[in-house]
């Protein structure tokens, strides 16, 4: 795989350049949008914008990794199959190589609580079960891409065969002696750490000073969430409005719009900011 092409993948996941998918994607997610307005944090409000950003960055590096491993294994021969092949499961990676079926689910660390890990093993074990009812023939693994975490190694160790566990580059052994039968993989870890690097490396956060949106592509639920936090509303004026927030515009917008159940409690506090 070329880097433009592992690039190009990245950027589809992790690229932020839409504010108002970003700023609404905040406010509907009630939890992360206390995180940054609750008292309780001594960090700036800068700061816990910047942090949010950045965790869901993490999140969906997750899905942005799967997406270039699969492209990779299509160059080299794989056929995939339908996510859903697994009824109400979502695989990570599920192909056919040679008429033989594969499973590959993929996690970036082995770092998680044991509840999390139980109910991983035995969402693989469900997934192996349905596609031995659908194939003759199959092998599947797990693969924790980062080799340095390793925190329940023995866990899985006791409740996996020998071949279904691999950590960082030993995923290159399971293509060798199961998938592929040849050396096309070999380096292939490798190629994916420098890649990861060198986009680290390229990354830019996203600049939280230029954040201006148009409240016209809000609905009133979304506007009342963000503005209902008089805490910080010169934060929100600043980093959202350009430093001006125009309460009598979003007063007579909201007036307007179709009634939700937030909208005359939006229109006294609305009242109360233009006094």
């Amino acid at each position: 795989m070329k880097y433009n092409t592992y690039k190009e993948i990245l950027d589809q996941h992790l690229i932020i350049d839409d504010v108002t998918t970003f700023v609404k994607s905040l406010v509907k997610d009630s939890t992360s949008f206390k995180r940054i307005t609750t008292s309780f944090n001594i960090k700036s409000f800068e700061e816990r914008l910047s942090g949010s950003y950045l965790t869901s960055i993490s999140i969906k590096l997750g899905d942005a990794l799967e997406d270039a491993f699969k492209e990779y294994l299509k160059e080299k021969g794989a056929i995939f199959l339908a996510r859903d092949f697994v009824p109400h499961k979502d695989c990570d990676q599920i192909f056919q190589y040679n008429n033989i079926t594969f499973l590959i689910e993929q996690k970036i660390r082995d770092d998680h609580d044991s509840s999390k890990k139980v109910g991983q093993i035995e969402n693989y074990n469900n997934k192996k079960n349905i596609i031995a009812s659908k194939v003759d023939k199959y092998f599947s693994c797990c693969w924790f891409i980062d080799p340095d975490f390793i925190k329940n190694k023995n866990y899985y160790i006791s409740m996996l065969n020998k071949d279904e566990l691999y950590y960082g580059a030993e995923i290159e052994n399971f293509l060798k002696d199961k998938v592929f039968h040849d050396d096309r993989c070999n380096g292939f870890f490798e190629e994916f750490l420098t890649y990861i690097e060198k986009y680290t490396n390229e990354f830019s956060i996203f600049d939280i000073s230029n954040l201006t949106i148009n409240y016209k592509n809000f609905s009133v639920t979304e506007l009342y969430r963000l503005l209902n936090t008089t805490r910080h509303i010169d934060k929100i004026a600043t980093i959202f409005f350009n430093g001006t927030i125009p309460f009598k515009e979003i007063y007579d917008y909201v007036e307007k719009s179709r009634s939700v159940p937030c909208k005359e409690n939006f229109k006294t506090l609305l009242k109360e900011y233009m006094t």
